[in-house]
């Protein structure tokens, strides 16, 4: 069986913004299977719950580390939490374009075992590795650390995480469990959300077992801050990307505009009268202000 699944975790705004990404795909495809994961507040403002197929509340454990909460923990722990035998997990704060279904992402990705969106990568075996690469840690520390002698680096974007459960093929869960392990471990890195960026121990674990996206510069969702010039302020065309991401501590009047005109008009297709609107993350989240 094959499904998404959405993390709610913490703030109850998560939720909010999580039932606006399950509008957005069972718009174009209502029989999909959509589980919300849980913990904090996160679905403390969910009213209506028609929506989704499953309601998990994930164990504290796989969100502590030491003792302190940690919140993004949660995603290298997706493979025990999934419910599904094909899952794609997408960060609650994006929407869906309604160009495309989920089921067409499900079907493009069908010969894959497991991808993440990239922005590219950095072989380690370069004679010249550049720190200016890495978003979340130095390649050269992370290299010694980790004693790589070859490896590709990824800048990753876990916003969209699609892997299978093969109980042929170990690796997939291998490649999780490590980066469980890895998230634990005292490394120097950026401060994300008050703890370790979850995309660092994921880019480690990569290394460690060699697996990697299915494709280099794999973007299927539209990020502003990413697009340079970005399409959106410049008039540019949406339809390749299945999603519209609002990551970021804070969103441009455009990006806004642009979620806020999606949540509309998908609210009005499952006659929701006050819709979500976007609020933006430093309002409420004082943790993401360093970004």
């Amino acid at each position: 069986m094959k499904g998404v699944i959405i993390l709610t975790l913490g703030h109850a705004y998560w939720g909010r913004w999580a039932y606006n990404l399950a509008m957005s795909l069972k718009y174009q495809s209502p029989e999909i299977n959509i589980s919300l994961l849980y913990a904090g507040d996160g679905i403390s403002q969910i009213k209506d719950t028609s929506l989704f197929d499953k309601f998990i509340k994930i164990p504290k454990k796989y969100y502590t580390t030491n003792g302190r909460i940690e919140f993004i923990k949660t995603k290298t722990a997706l493979y025990k939490l999934s419910p599904y035998e094909t899952t794609i997990c997408l960060d609650a704060d994006t929407i869906w374009i309604n160009k495309k279904s989920i089921n067409d992402l499900f079907n493009e990705l069908d010969s894959v075992n497991f991808t993440m969106a990239n922005r590219s990568f950095m072989d380690l075996e370069e004679e010249r590795i550049t720190d200016e690469f890495g978003v979340w840690a130095s390649p050269n520390y992370i290299k010694k650390k980790f004693n790589f002698k070859k490896g590709k680096f990824y800048n990753l974007s876990s916003e969209m995480i699609y892997f299978k459960k093969d109980k042929k093929d170990k690796r997939i869960s291998k490649l999780f469990s490590d980066a469980f392990k890895i998230y634990d471990k005292p490394l120097e890195h950026r401060i994300f959300n008050g703890g370790m960026p979850d995309e660092l121990p994921f880019t480690i674990s990569m290394i460690k077992n060699d697996i990697y996206p299915h494709i280099d510069n794999y973007m299927p969702f539209y990020w502003e801050a990413a697009q340079m010039p970005p399409k959106r302020l410049t008039g540019g065309d949406l339809s390749p990307y299945y999603a519209y991401s609002m990551g970021g501590h804070m969103a441009h009047p455009l990006m806004k505009k642009t979620y806020d005109n999606f949540v509309k008009f998908y609210g009005k297709q499952f006659n929701v009268m006050h819709p979500y609107l976007w609020i933006d993350k430093r309002a409420y989240m004082p943790e993401r202000n360093n970004l």
